[in-house]
């Protein structure tokens, strides 16, 4: 055994020591190898020139995103990803924990030895001092669960390395970003000049001087952690002797947390390590996108330049016409136009159309970011969302287009001008020749004459606008650029740390530039509202005549999908999603979502019938909350033992007869058998769904209620019976017919918790294969606080989305999965985009509502549902006058169809702004 036990340790330990000194030479070669990387981007941002460049060229443009950018981030960053030297270090740690399990499972679990042949095995060098020589003296048998033992003491150790590998992680982190900075820097500063800001010639070598500083500081601290992690882990190979001999064991419940927290390390520095990945191919991404709109930017030059050209070659040929006139050479036309203008208008539409498509090409529709700073998880969560294509499309349209627009318009001048006076001379020579024929010949040649001195004169007077507009079109593209690159990196750092981060007189200039812009913003809002102020002050004191209201030329009627700005209809989504999503009451116990203590209900019922009691059980919900969901799965399971009767009633019953016959037609009984009778003799269980449809609000039209409970009461000992009826009847019925006092239990299957409801949604979308994307947030929405905006706390897109629907549906499943669906942008490339279900606007649609409508709502939401003869009984109004009621809400989108029943239904989108609207008015 100890011959066993000693070359089972010999190889543990030559092993540890092994692992230990090949995980330092994987961190340090990574270390090395980033390091290296840095060095050449320096050499390389110091060889580039720091000449401004020329404003006006869109070849300042091409040298920067072309040359310049090669040099300063593609390079770099290819070698980098050649190298990966920061996933290498995250591997290395990893892959050393799995070879430590590996070398923990080749030593025995159970020793059992003389105390001084284990201390001699143990420790041959007599590193743990007194111990050693306390158990050779001793030499008593020992039993020690070594495998335990060691590896409770190596999880301890992992444990105290982890703030030193985070460490080191965050100082790659924070190299690995360096190999972008001084791109950033530059591209900055040519971008500040292109876009006719004012430079600040100290800026460049300060930025300079703050990237060595940083640079300095981040090799201080990697070289650090590096020391730190050696010396840690020759350390844990001189501990571990001592820790074996003192049978140092950790106990079970603090293995199983520190295990947890080294997981949780593992996973924070994985996700960190995306983090900065993710921020390097934005730089990537975003530097080919600029690259590409650069070359959008040159076309449009040469396309001026060719419109120029012709241009003035039409010119040319006219004055070649005219010239030829003048000789006698009169046999041909006057050349007809072919030079075809575009507007400014047309020509920014267009850049702006191309630039957004390569924005979506290049740019993702969001990114998860990170400031490596923490070395271990904290209380708050570093990651934050960025939104890179909405950032560039926003500076594009915002920012670009008005801009390019501006400075296209004079060149569109000049070239309508040259268009113009050809054909000013083409009227001229026109009209020379016609009153030739009366006025004779001289009146031609004069005409001739003078549309050639025109356009002669023209041609040397006519300035090239194409060069101005050049230098125009790069401002634009400088500004786009710019405006992206302060907004996503602001999203990055978040306001406070964008403010602190960066030094120098261009942060300030450029902050005082934006306070300068809100103050001026702010005081045209003030004036204006000041001026409406007394407007409306001599207005109401009859100093001044009130304004001719404005009339819109075409106004539409408000309907629900408007209102909530929604697709309802038809749905073009693939099969399998539209099986996941559809409105069927749930069979599969997996859908039944957030209903245990429903279900427990049941079978509580259940027990107390099976013991004698008299028991009945009544189910009230919102319709689409999943009552019969709740009632399949409960047939299945709880009430699977007893003959179970089911049924619904579909048509409107309002008299007993009708009623009795219903039951004996659900119960298989002959016309003339007393179902009294028939339910009191045998046990069974009987569960009716759509209780609301044996009334009608009308004289006698309680008749088949009351009997129903009458033979409920009577009944129940043998019977159990399980109904289910929405909630505005039941408080109608209990008010008016005592509905609640014949049940013994009532289970409230009303809404259910934001938790629950996402989950249901997303159970159904995880089984369809299919990824999930969610629109950025629309500026301006109410849910995300300006406060948060500013500070960098925005919530997560997905996040919101849900609690939105939450709030529109109620937590109705079937009202969340009808606005889920109608909330669905398109289905393409394997993922689902949705869009966000704003708060929605009811005032428009409120208005469109008189009495007549809601107190058809409430008589349609009272009775479950109805057609329009049972609504004319109701409200006791004509056929045609409840049809045309019915027609009219179906118009607004707030009825539909029952789908298995005659009749009609509110709509569960409707859900919300009908009890909203009823609710106003005293009648919910």
């Amino acid at each position: 055994m100890t011959e066993r036990l000693n070359d089972d340790w010999l190889r543990f330990s030559g092993g540890l020591r092994a692992r230990g000194d090949r995980l330092c030479q994987e961190l340090t070669s990574a270390w090395d190898d980033l390091r290296a990387l840095i060095a050449s981007v320096a050499a390389a941002s110091d060889s580039v020139s720091r000449t401004p460049p020329d404003a006006v060229r869109v070849q300042s443009l091409e040298a920067l995103f072309n040359e310049a950018s090669e040099r300063l981030l593609f390079t770099p960053l290819a070698e980098h990803q050649r190298k990966r030297p920061l996933h290498r270090a995250l591997s290395a740690i990893e892959d050393y924990e799995a070879a430590l399990e590996v070398l923990i499972s080749g030593l025995p679990e159970q020793v059992e030895a003389k105390s001084r042949e284990l201390a001699r095995t143990i420790d041959p060098d007599g590193r743990s001092g007194l111990r050693r020589r306390w158990l050779e003296w001793r030499n008593a048998s020992l039993a020690l669960p070594l495998r335990d033992i060691v590896s409770g003491f190596l999880l301890r150790e992992q444990l105290w390395r982890s703030r030193i590998e985070g460490n080191f992680l965050v100082a790659l982190s924070q190299a690995t970003l360096l190999l972008t900075t001084r791109w950033q820097d530059f591209r900055r500063w040519q971008l500040y000049v292109l876009s006719g800001r004012e430079l600040v010639p100290a800026t460049s070598d300060e930025e300079r001087k703050w990237w060595h500083e940083l640079r300095s500081q981040v090799e201080t601290r990697a070289v650090a952690a590096l020391g730190a992690e050696r010396n840690s882990l020759a350390a844990e190979a001189v501990r571990l002797p001592a820790v074996v001999l003192a049978a140092e064991l950790l106990p079970a419940s603090r293995r199983t947390g520190m295990l947890e927290r080294r997981r949780a390390h593992l996973a924070y520095w994985s996700r960190l390590t995306r983090g900065v990945q993710s921020l390097l191919d934005l730089n990537r991404q975003m530097s080919t996108l600029e690259r590409d709109a650069t070359m959008e930017a040159g076309q449009i030059v040469d396309s001026l330049g060719s419109e120029r050209a012709g241009s003035l070659g039409e010119l040319d040929a006219a004055v070649g016409w005219l010239e030829a006139w003048e000789r006698g050479e009169r046999d041909s036309a006057y050349p007809a136009p072919v030079t075809g203008l575009h507007s400014a208008e047309e020509r920014a539409a267009d850049w702006t159309h191309r630039l957004t498509r390569l924005a979506r090409l290049h740019m993702p529709e969001a990114l998860e970011t990170v400031v490596p700073r923490r070395p271990l998880p904290g209380l708050r969560a570093p990651w934050r969302l960025i939104t890179p294509q909405r950032t560039v499309i926003t500076a594009i349209e915002q920012a670009g287009r008005p801009l390019l627009a501006a400075s296209l318009r004079e060149t569109e001048t000049s070239h309508r001008a040259i268009v113009r006076e050809i054909e000013r001379a083409r009227e001229v020579v026109a009209f020379g020749l016609e009153t030739a024929s009366t006025g004779g010949a001289d009146l031609a040649s004069e005409a001739v004459h003078n549309a050639l001195s025109l356009l002669r004169h023209h041609r040397e007077s006519a300035s090239d606008a194409v060069p101005w507009a050049e230098g125009r079109l790069t401002r634009a593209h400088a500004v786009v650029f710019l405006e992206s690159h302060v907004a996503l990196e602001q999203g990055w750092l978040g306001f406070l740390e964008y403010l602190t981060r960066y030094r120098g007189r261009m942060r300030i200039e450029e902050l005082s530039g934006r306070l300068a812009g809100h103050v001026q913003t702010s005081a045209l809002r003030l004036s204006r509202t000041a001026r409406h102020f007394v407007d409306w002050v001599l207005l109401k004191t009859g100093w001044i005549a009130p304004p001719t209201p404005r009339v819109e030329p075409v106004i539409e009627r408000p309907y629900l999908g408007q209102v909530l700005d929604v697709r309802i209809g038809a749905r073009d989504l693939p099969m399998l999603y539209l099986r996941l999503f559809r409105l069927a009451p749930v069979e599969d116990p997996r859908f039944l979502i957030g209903r245990e203590a429903e279900m427990s209900g049941l079978a509580d019922a259940l027990a107390r019938w099976e013991s004698g009691r008299k028991v009945s059980v009544l189910i009230v919900g919102a319709r689409g909350t999943g009552k019969t969901s709740l009632l399949n799965c409960a047939a299945a399971s709880v009430l699977s033992e007893f003959p179970v009767v089911r049924g619904q009633f579909c048509r409107r019953i309002s008299r007993t007869q009708e009623l009795f016959a219903f039951l004996r037609g659900l119960l298989r009984l002959p016309d003339d058998a007393d179902v009294e009778a028939v339910l009191s003799s045998g046990r069974r269980v009987v569960i009716l769904e759509e209780l609301e449809r044996i009334f009608l609000r009308n004289i006698n039209g309680f008749e088949a209620l009351h009997a129903f409970l009458r033979l409920i009461e009577s009944s129940s000992g043998s019977t159990l019976w399980i109904l289910s009826t929405n909630e505005w009847s039941f408080r109608y019925l209990d008010a008016v017919a005592g509905l609640s006092r014949p049940f013994t239990h009532r289970v409230n299957a009303m809404t259910v918790s934001p938790e629950h409801l996402t989950g249901a949604v997303l159970q159904r979308h995880n089984l369809s294969g299919l990824r999930l994307q969610f629109e950025p947030v629309p500026e301006g929405d109410p849910r995300v606080s300006r406060v948060r905006r500013l500070l960098g706390l925005e919530r997560d897109a997905q996040q919101l989305f849900f609690d939105s629907l939450f709030r529109q549906s109620e937590g109705v499943f079937r009202s969340a999965f009808e606005l889920w669906q109608d909330s669905i942008e398109r289905v393409e490339a394997g993922a689902v985009l949705m869009r966000h279900p704003l708060a929605p606007d009811y005032r428009p649609l409120m208005r469109e509502l008189n009495l007549d409508d809601l107190f058809t709502l409430q008589v349609v939401l009272q009775h479950g549902g109805l057609d329009s003869s049972d609504t004319a009984g109701v409200l006791g109004i004509p056929l045609a006058v409840a049809a045309r009621r019915i027609e009219r809400l179906r118009a607004l989108e707030l009825l539909e169809p029952e789908p298995d029943c005659p009749g009609f239904r509110v709509r569960p989108q409707a859900r919300r702004f009908v009890r909203d609207a009823l609710g106003r008015h005293n009648l919910f």
